[in-house]
């Protein structure tokens, strides 16, 4: 489970600066949802950093989620 962590853990964090899409009828909520995530995120190392693993992992799986959904597939964040 640690090493899954680990995995997720570089994959968000890689992830610290996403940006909405240049749709200007979707970047509101492409916006907050990003901002959802990246507060997610800080959670998750938040949280990481402290050794509670069992309570990061739900979290950065909800980032990820997030970030699937509000960015293309091909985004670096996504793939």
């Amino acid at each position: 489970m640690k090493k899954l962590l680990v995995l997720l853990m570089l994959s968000l964090l890689a992830g610290q600066h996403a940006t909405a899409q240049t749709n200007p009828a979707t970047a509101p909520a492409q916006m907050a949802s990003q901002a959802e995530a990246n507060r997610l995120n800080a959670q998750v190392v938040k949280l990481y950093a402290e050794g509670k693993y069992a309570e990061a992992l739900p979290l950065a799986i909800r980032v990820l989620e997030i970030r699937d959904q509000g960015l293309e597939s091909e985004h670096p964040l996504v793939t």
